[in-house]
């Protein structure tokens, strides 16, 4: 009567082909995990580059609401940001200073913001505005590094003057 069961070098194989696969499957999840780091970043910068326009249009519409009650001009609190300036979502005007600072997320509040905020997020965003002729051109730039790379995101709009419109 004879015992037949695997050879060693039957063993051997199969435990090699077990471990490749195992490997396989542990690259593949790392390289989903990093990617959706990287995406989440890509996503939220892109978000503050939006906000930064949404930031500009709404001191541009307050504006319009104070020259009709006070006069003045559209562009108040714009003024200067040729080389980029910084603003959040509180800010009445853009502000050279904060072209070079970083974003901190504000957990209790939900927001990122300039100032007394608990830690920097790594985001930094510039609010480029150029001026001819009742035409705005906001360029806005979020700069973040991840991993040792330094990403960005820009977004680009136009604004007009509507209520004294060029010559």
């Amino acid at each position: 009567m004879t015992h037949r069961g695997f050879s060693i070098i039957e063993v051997l194989v199969a435990l090699f082909v077990l471990t490749m696969g195992a490997g396989a499957a542990f690259v593949l999840a790392t390289g989903v995990s990093s990617s959706g780091s990287f995406v989440k970043s890509q996503l939220t910068a892109s978000y503050l580059a939006q906000e930064g326009i949404e930031i500009v249009r709404n001191i541009r519409d307050s504006n319009f609401l104070k020259m009709r009650a006070q006069g003045g001009s559209w562009d108040e609190g714009l003024e200067g940001c040729e080389g980029g300036c910084g603003a959040d979502y509180q800010d009445a005007q853009l502000s050279p200073a904060l072209a070079a600072a970083y974003l901190a997320f504000d957990a209790e509040e939900g927001f990122y913001l300039y100032g007394d905020s608990p830690a920097s997020s790594g985001f930094r965003r510039v609010i480029t505005v150029t001026q001819d002729e009742g035409v705005m051109r906001i360029s806005v730039a979020v700069f973040w590094e991840e991993k040792g790379q330094e990403y960005d995101v820009e977004a680009y709009t136009e604004l007009y003057n509507w209520i004294e419109p060029p010559l």
